[in-house]
This record gives structure tokens, C-alpha cells and sequence, in this order.
């Protein structure tokens, strides 16, 4: 029989999560002593955890007794760098009233007294000079099933990857690694669905770490000598590094429809470049209105099927009207079409995309297709490509 220490779980997620660990039962451990705990974070994935811990620190029975947050700086955004904005979890404990640090470095920084560090997507290696100065150093919750996904950004990876489960692992912090400390709870297996976009994903994985994070607080997994869990078999192990530029970019020479569906729920936003009439380089923000073409006529198929990869095109009706809801159709190397509903020009506002694409003079005019009766149909000036300019050769 399982224990569940927290008053606050929800009966939804134990389908998912049960403790890996009971209350130990030495004396120390069961002591009077409340936490001194120094919260590191800045995501929205850090505030449930942090409203979680701060809930717990309130009941009576809570081994945590103060809880100070330290975050990353406030930064300018936006055109010209003009709006402010500052880290969620900076807002969240204002208003909890919690001490609040904000900090980009640790070098000349030291903590007040602190009992034990907990870190949820910090962004920052907590130094060993800091965690020695902890009476029992730190713990992190970690959006991914250790060590698969090691890495900066692990749930958009988990959807990118195609992954089919993914979880929670909580961890010891490393002194001088991220990802490499001593496993101390995890999502058991299969673990979480990945049936999500990134955003419903994100905030699934946060319920569920803010649950373990108490749990493993409550049942003191982060007191030595430490418990790690047994190894887990895994088919394929991978890192998932900060999200950059490049992997926005859609090759549709060599990314399959699927690879680019799972960018899109993990991305919302991709691009590509295309030529105007005078060859000029054009950048297209594709949103997450991208879907597989699903079409029962048969002139149509045989329309997409005769279209080279990569090359946008559309097909109108004689009555003007353009397939798929005014769509832009391009064929994937894997033999798919997909429908781009909106889209938008770099520097025009969004919209439909082939308004889009005809107001940036992107299409030629639409012309009847040898051998095709129904529809007629329009191509782009050239292929979609990942670079601005024009590769030689």
C-alpha cells in the first residue's frame, strides 16, 4: 500500500505517480527541525513548484520552515527593447510575501543560511561552493525521464523525438554538471503520454513534478547517505539541448511530414525562406495552422502527387475558390502534402496564406494544369529553403 504524504495531491494523478519511497524511520529524520529551503527559479514550469512547496510549507506537519526565491534578472523584450519582463516566478513570490533574490551569476552572490537547494528550470549551475554551504546541499525536478533528454529543454525534445512517454525525475544536484546527479524518484514506467502540444505537455509535467518534489521533500530523499533508484532500461537515450534557431528552419527535402507536425506542437512557430517574382529572399513565419491534406477527390491527389517537394502551391476551383480554406500546399520528401492555413511575411501582419503569399508576389498566376479539368492551380517563383540566400551550385 502506497502513502501519499501529501494533503494536496490530486486523485487524477496517481494513475501516473505513486511514492517510490516511504518516511524513513530514523529519529534524526523525524526530528523537529523545519527546512530552510533556497527555491531556484524563473519558468512557468518552476512556479507550480514553487505554489506546491509554499502550500505545503503551511500545513502542520511541513518540514519546511522558510522558503527564500532566487531568480534571473528582469530583461528587456521586444521592439527596440523597450517592454520590461520579469521571470514568473519573481511575480509568484511577491505575492506569496517569500524573501526574493534576483540574480544572473552566482559569483559574488552567497545565499542566507540554507538548509537544503531545490532547483526547477534555473538555468543556472548552482555552484559547489553554494551547495557545500547547504546542510544538505540541493535536489532538482527534471521534465524528462533521466538520463534520456538530459538538457536545457527536454518536453520540447520529448514531442520533436516522437517520444511516446515521458516524465519526472527527481535528482541530487551536481556540483559542477547539469543532469548528472544521483536519481532519487522517478515516473515509473511506461511513464507520461506524450499526447500533447508543448504548452498543455509543459503544465502536465509541472502537476505531476510539484507533487513528486513535495513527496520527496516530505519523505527526505534528499538526506544522505542517498537511495538512488535502479537503472533504467532505455531503447534510445538522447540530449536535448536549448532550443535555437535552426530548429525552427523546415528542410522539406529532408524533414518527413511527421518531423515537421511534431516541430509544429513543439515549436508553434517555424520558417522557411522563399523568392519573390524578382528572386529576392522573402522569410515566412509559419504558425501552428499546419495539418497533413486530407482530401477524397482524385484530381486533387493527382494535383499534389505531380508537385516537386518543397515547392508551395495552391488549386482553385474556375468558381475562384481556394482549396483548403485558402491554403498553401507543399509535398514533404516522405510523399505527404501538408496545408498551410496562415501564415505570415516577414513584416506583413498574419493571415491567410495564400493572401499572404500573393501579397508578398510570391505565386505565379494560376493556370490550368495539363491533363487536370476541375482546377486550376498556382506554384511558388521556387522551392521553400532554410537559407536567406541561395546555395552555389
Amino acid at each position: 500500500m502506497f502513502r501519499i504524504a501529501s494533503s494536496h495531491l490530486r486523485a487524477s494523478r496517481a494513475t501516473y505517480y505513486r511514492p517510490t519511497r516511504l518516511f524513513h524511520s530514523s529519529s534524526r529524520l523525524w526530528s523537529d527541525e523545519k527546512l530552510r529551503v533556497l527555491f531556484c527559479g524563473a519558468d512557468r514550469f518552476s512556479v507550480r513548484h514553487l505554489e506546491a512547496l509554499h502550500h505545503d510549507s503551511q500545513l502542520p506537519d511541513s518540514n519546511i520552515g522558510n522558503i527564500t526565491v532566487v531568480t534571473r534578472t528582469d530583461k528587456r523584450t521586444g521592439r527596440g527593447l523597450k517592454q520590461i519582463t520579469s521571470p514568473p516566478v519573481k511575480g509568484e513570490a511577491l505575492k506569496l510575501g517569500l524573501q526574493l533574490y534576483q540574480i544572473d551569476t552566482f559569483k559574488g552572490w552567497s545565499p542566507p543560511p540554507t538548509d537544503l537547494i531545490i532547483a526547477v528550470s534555473f538555468g543556472l549551475l548552482v555552484p559547489e561552493r553554494i551547495l557545500s554551504a547547504s546542510t544538505y546541499g540541493g535536489i532538482n525536478v527534471h521534465p524528462s525521464l533521466l538520463p534520456d533528454l538530459r538538457g536545457a529543454a527536454p518536453v520540447h525534445w520529448a514531442i520533436m523525438l516522437g517520444r511516446k512517454h515521458t516524465g519526472v525525475t527527481i535528482q541530487s544536484l551536481h556540483p559542477t554538471k547539469f543532469d548528472e546527479g544521483v536519481i532519487l524518484d522517478q515516473t515509473p514506467a511506461p511513464g507520461i503520454p506524450v499526447n500533447h502540444k508543448w504548452g498543455g505537455l509543459n503544465d502536465t509535467l509541472a502537476g505531476f513534478g510539484a507533487d513528486m518534489l513535495v513527496n520527496a521533500v516530505r519523505n527526505r530523499l534528499y538526506m544522505p547517505p542517498y537511495k538512488p533508484l535502479p537503472p533504467r532500461n532505455f531503447d534510445e537515450v538522447a540530449l536535448a539541448p536549448k532550443i535555437a534557431s535552426e530548429h525552427r528552419r523546415v528542410d522539406f527535402n529532408t524533414l518527413s511530414a511527421d518531423d515537421i507536425l511534431r516541430r509544429r506542437d513543439a515549436l508553434m512557430k517555424l520558417y522557411a525562406f522563399a523568392r519573390n517574382r524578382n528572386m529576392a529572399p522573402v522569410r515566412l513565419i509559419l504558425g501552428p495552422e499546419i495539418s497533413e491534406l486530407s482530401q477524397d477527390d482524385a484530381e486533387i491527389h493527382a494535383i499534389c502527387k505531380w508537385q516537386p517537394i518543397g515547392q508551395p502551391f495552391a488549386i482553385r476551383t474556375h468558381d475562384g475558390e481556394v482549396l483548403d480554406g485558402g491554403s498553401i500546399l507543399v509535398n514533404t520528401v516522405d510523399g505527404k502534402t501538408l496545408s498551410i492555413r496562415k501564415m505570415t511575411v516577414e513584416g506583413h501582419p498574419p493571415m491567410n496564406a495564400y493572401a499572404a503569399a500573393r501579397s508578398a508576389n510570391l505565386m505565379m498566376p494560376f493556370r490550368q494544369a495539363p491533363g487536370f479539368h476541375a482546377y486550376l492551380a498556382s506554384w511558388f517563383y521556387a522551392p521553400l529553403s532554410t537559407e536567406e540566400k541561395p546555395s552555389d551550385g
